[in-house]
């Protein structure tokens, strides 16, 4: 029922009322790869970056396929209309190290030379950010490009 809710929340762009039922739905079905991305999605939608973390290091430590391993496929439309309906949101919300990191995040489900081009400029900005060195790395491990 969390499952379902979470969705029509999610789907509906009520992002604060979906973290609820999506955090219910992953305690309940912690492999749950779809509840997770939207979860981690509401909360970016809702500035809420450090709750996303979590989430989105155990998505890069699974082998799961929302991740983009290979920039050459397909995603549908949905995701890029998220991306940049969200991206455009975060921007005011974060500081600039953050907003690099979010939108890397929110660019690593359908586009991973997008998501690597924001997450090196998280890391030049910060070179010290433990969260950007954690995701570049875990995503050397998982593709072709090396950041640094």
């Amino acid at each position: 029922m969390d499952r379902m809710l979470g969705n029509r929340k999610f789907l509906a762009g009520q992002y604060k009322e979906a973290i609820p039922f999506l955090e219910n739905a992953v305690g309940k079905h912690p492999e749950d790869g779809l509840a997770i991305k939207k979860l981690i999605l509401s909360y970016l939608a809702t500035k809420q970056l450090p709750r996303a973390l979590p989430y989105f290091f155990d998505l890069l430590q699974a082998d799961n396929p929302l991740i983009a391993k290979s920039c050459h496929e397909d995603y549908p439309d949905f995701e890029r209309e998220i991306f940049l309906m969200l991206n455009s949101e975060i921007k005011a919300r974060l500081n600039e190290t953050e907003q690099n990191l979010a939108a890397g995040m929110l660019a690593t489900f359908f586009d991973c030379q997008l998501a690597h081009s924001f997450f090196q400029r998280a890391y030049n900005l910060d070179p010290e950010n433990e969260s950007t060195k954690k995701i570049i790395s875990l995503l050397n491990l998982k593709t072709k490009y090396n950041l640094k």
